[in-house]
């Protein structure tokens, strides 16, 4: 800053302090201006913020109690349905199937044909089933060489189709215009 008092009587150098001083209190103003309107927007969304979170934090504990009871439901249904698929595994252990259809009172053949109608519902899981039933039931095993053959597979399959036929045209009037089980 030149205020001219280092020279006498000399005009090369104004005085232009003031200027100069002017200026940088109001970049200085400006700076004290913008600070304090970021404390305020600062402070604002502070409080805005401290609102949100009390407003989330009253929300968690109304649902703290709802979602623990929740969690014990979910829990209790587990529970009981373990309880019943064990209850159902146990009453198929102790032959509650066989005891209701008096399985016990069937003799061979009977037992042959009642296992040949399921399979032939059953398609290839069906005969696989009456496989491994007719091998686990004493005096059946015979039985179960022929039920192993593709021959009987083919024969059930086809009957169990032509049933379906035969149901679909006498029950329809028209029938025969169906897609059958195994084909597109």
């Amino acid at each position: 800053c030149c205020d001219g008092s280092d020279e006498a009587n000399s005009t090369d150098c104004p005085n232009g302090c003031i200027a100069l001083a002017t200026e940088a209190f109001g970049a200085l103003s400006r700076g004290c201006l913008r600070r304090a309107e970021l404390a305020i927007a600062a402070a604002k969304a502070a409080s805005s913020d401290a609102e949100r979170l009390s407003a989330a934090r009253a929300q968690l504990a109304t649902a703290t109690p709802t979602i623990d009871a929740l969690h014990d439901a979910k829990a209790a249904a587990e529970a009981d349905e373990a309880s019943k698929r064990d209850g159902r595994a146990a009453r198929l252990a102790a032959g509650e199937v066989e005891t209701s259809l008096g399985v016990e009172r069937l003799d061979a053949g009977m037992t042959m044909r009642a296992l040949v109608r399921v399979a032939l519902w059953g398609g290839v899981e069906g005969v696989d089933r009456m496989y491994d039933l007719l091998v686990e039931r004493p005096g059946l095993e015979e039985a179960a060489e022929e039920v192993d053959s593709a021959d009987l597979l083919e024969v059930a399959m086809k009957a169990r189709d032509e049933a379906a036929a035969e149901k679909g045209q006498s029950a329809g009037g028209g029938g025969g215009g169906g897609r059958r089980r195994g084909q597109t």
